[in-house]
């Protein structure tokens, strides 16, 4: 909220006790394998040498004030998330792009 406070969006926002806020969380993987899916199923980041989004999350939510007693209040929480870890927990995207059988001499 400090980054719109002194903005017209963020004075609104102030004046109506709505708060804005979240996080990024990124995911890499360093290893010796270089073939894509190389590291399922025994690392959940399953292609190797690569940085990815894990979790992008961003909360709208306005809190109701409960100690006043003149009016009835309201609140809402808005969460809306992305998620990649979660496809690969399914598995059907290991079995979609298997990792390629290493060649046999």
């Amino acid at each position: 909220m400090v980054a719109l406070g002194n903005t017209t969006a963020g004075q609104w926002m102030n004046e109506n006790h709505i708060q804005v806020y979240g996080w990024v969380d990124p995911g890499g993987n360093l290893s010796t394998n270089t073939v894509r899916g190389g590291n399922a199923p025994a690392a959940y980041s399953y292609n190797p040498n690569t940085v990815q989004l894990d979790q992008a999350v961003i909360y709208f939510e306005r809190l109701p004030d409960t100690v006043q007693k003149d009016h009835v209040d309201w609140g809402f929480r808005i969460a809306p998330i992305l998620r990649r870890e979660l496809s690969l927990h399914h598995g059907f995207r290991i079995v979609e792009q298997p990792a390629s059988e290493p060649e046999r001499e």
